[in-house]
């Protein structure tokens, strides 16, 4: 809230002027603080011989990724600076322009890769034992 600096009438006083700021849902990544992340689909024949992806990041940049050799569910690769800019939360912002164009230099949270694997809704018995086969000498 910011006294006195809203709507100003004849013969009134200044009324009050009041922000309210609503953070929606981004479709492709989360906020965890000033940290990101981002849930990349994967199908289960792409996650047991991963290839490099792209992922776009909110300021519009492609971040070219090479996953692990073997993408798991619990993987999760880690990059710094990719993140949001620290927050200078309290602060009244009178110049945008300059608030913005130091944001640039601030230091970033961290932006997690995580994976979604997809399995197939069916496997033919002969390619599931061979599946297992190649599973149980790999151990």
């Amino acid at each position: 809230m910011y006294p006195g600096l809203g709507d100003e009438r004849y013969g009134a006083h200044r009324s009050d002027l009041i922000v309210t700021i609503e953070q929606v849902a981004h479709d492709k990544f989360k906020r965890d603080g000033n940290d990101l992340i981002y849930t990349h689909k994967i199908q289960l024949v792409d996650a047991l011989s991963p290839k490099p992806f792209h992922v776009t990041t909110l300021d519009s940049r492609t971040l070219a990724l090479v996953p692990p050799q073997v993408v798991s569910p619990q993987t999760k690769m880690e990059m710094a600076n990719e993140g949001m800019p620290g927050s200078n939360s309290g602060d009244i912002v009178i110049d945008t322009k300059a608030q913005l164009a130091s944001v640039q230099n601030q230091a970033k949270g961290k932006l997690f890769i995580c994976f979604d694997i997809e399995f197939p809704q069916r496997i033919l018995q002969h390619h599931k034992e061979t599946i297992l086969g190649a599973l149980a000498q790999s151990n």
